[in-house]
């Protein structure tokens, strides 16, 4: 029954954050019916919520009122759910509310611009991160919960994680708002709550499980400082992957937490060794499911990118050049390229499920033309082609009073410089995309 009440009250509390802390429709958007998702903001409607208003829109450290007194019930849910509870689920569930209400707390009152211009999406995507954090925290409890079910069910739900992370890599641009899957248009859940947050939480599991796995099997003071040195190795053989080029400062703090929290976890759990060992495996265990699922599923989603630029786009590229070369000009549209070049403009498909919005965006300039993508992890691939001042009848250069195109000698320095610019045909991404830190 406690039980009962306890849920209750917490999604009570979130459809009254919602309703409460997002931002207000204006006055003009009151004579109409809102859509079903919109909020009413009625703290920044009511005149009992002015003062809170005011010290938020001044900034910290005046906001930290505001923030402090909405963010207070939240963390008393919380503290709540974890005494009633010890389920693993459950406090997953319990932990994602919670920075699912305190992004509503932070949205609402200090980024409210951003929750009004990304619509309905601010609060899925505020959702997915929240759920993403919870699970990436909770990783070996839910593992040693799964575990007790029969393999057949272990496995169902070790394919259901592994499909999520996979459909929200390859899923979501980031660049397009209006493809029909992409709910995250900037880039919260792949780049930060999954490559970044996510692989480092989960980096952070495999340091600590090895820890104290090696801990429980050498044992006494010299097993605790072999795991804990094995750990910060591994945490700094990791960070290599999470990031491009780690910064000194960035690898002591990634070592730092990741061998305080595996000396914490080596010293904390079970006292009997072999106990202590299982232990330690069900943690790496769930680490290493975690890094990997994570990072596997990008390198598919990049994947994905490499045959969209290099094939793809390579047979449009292709055919605009062949129209111009037989018509003088590019096409106005792609759809001009058929019959003639295609019976249909391929689509650069990014993503597991095929999806008809997922289609090259052209721009005719005249002597050029812009053609692009939108593809994972926050870029959008486009290409421009090279500056062909061949294409210029000698009408047009004898009206500027300039020598014939074949009498010009070859400027070396000139064709430096629109290569420095970009101007000799090129794309502005990478085969796959770069990491962002």
């Amino acid at each position: 029954m406690q039980g009962l009440i306890y849920f209750l009250v917490l999604a009570g509390m979130l459809a009254g954050y919602y309703e409460l802390l997002g931002p207000a429709p204006s006055p003009s958007e009151l004579i109409e019916d809102l859509e079903w998702w919109r909020p009413y903001g009625f703290a920044h409607t009511r005149g009992g919520f002015g003062a809170l208003e005011r010290l938020a829109d001044g900034g910290f450290p005046g906001a930290l009122v505001p923030l402090g007194l909405f963010g207070l019930p939240p963390l008393a849910m919380l503290l709540w759910g974890f005494k009633l509870t010890r389920s693993a689920v459950l406090r997953t569930l319990c932990t994602t509310c919670f920075v699912l209400l305190a992004a509503f707390v932070y949205y609402g009152y200090m980024a409210d611009r951003v929750w009004r211009f990304f619509e309905w999406r601010s609060p899925v995507v505020a959702a997915t991160f929240a759920g993403i954090t919870a699970a990436g925290l909770f990783a070996p409890s839910l593992l040693r919960a799964a575990l007790k079910l029969s393999r057949v069910w272990t496995a169902l739900v070790l394919v259901l994680v592994f499909a999520g992370v996979f459909l929200l890599c390859t899923e979501i641009t980031g660049t397009d708002s209006y493809l029909r899957f992409n709910i995250s248009p900037w880039p919260v859940v792949t780049v930060f709550g999954l490559l970044l947050l996510g692989s480092g939480i989960a980096a952070f599991h495999c340091a600590a499980g090895l820890a104290t796995w090696l801990s429980a099997r050498i044992g006494g003071a010299l097993g605790l400082a072999i795991g804990t040195l094995a750990a910060g190795a591994l945490i700094v053989a990791l960070t290599f992957v999470i990031f491009r080029d780690p910064a000194v400062r960035t690898m002591l703090a990634m070592t730092g937490v990741g061998a305080l929290y595996a000396l914490v976890r080596a010293r904390v759990g079970a006292q009997n060794p072999g106990e202590a060992a299982r232990a330690g495996l069900v943690v790496l265990s769930a680490g290493v499911f975690a890094f990997l699922t994570i990072n596997l599923s990008n390198r598919a989603a990049t994947a994905y990118q490499t045959t969209a630029r290099n094939q793809t786009a390579t047979k449009v590229l292709l055919a605009l050049k062949s129209f111009r070369r037989e018509r003088g000009s590019y096409p106005d549209r792609l759809r001009h390229l058929v019959p003639d070049f295609f019976e249909e403009v391929p689509h650069p498909r990014i993503g597991l499920i095929r999806n008809e919005d997922d289609e090259f965006t052209y721009t005719n300039l005249g002597d050029s033309y812009l053609l692009e993508f939108s593809s994972v992890m926050w870029v959008q691939c486009g290409y421009s082609p090279p500056y062909d001042v061949a294409n210029y009848s000698e009408e047009d250069l004898e009206e500027d009073d300039e020598e014939p195109l074949e009498d010009r000698p070859e400027d070396p320095e000139l064709k430096a410089l629109l290569a420095d610019h970009g101007l000799d045909g090129a794309w502005n991404c990478e085969d796959a995309p770069p990491k962002l830190w």
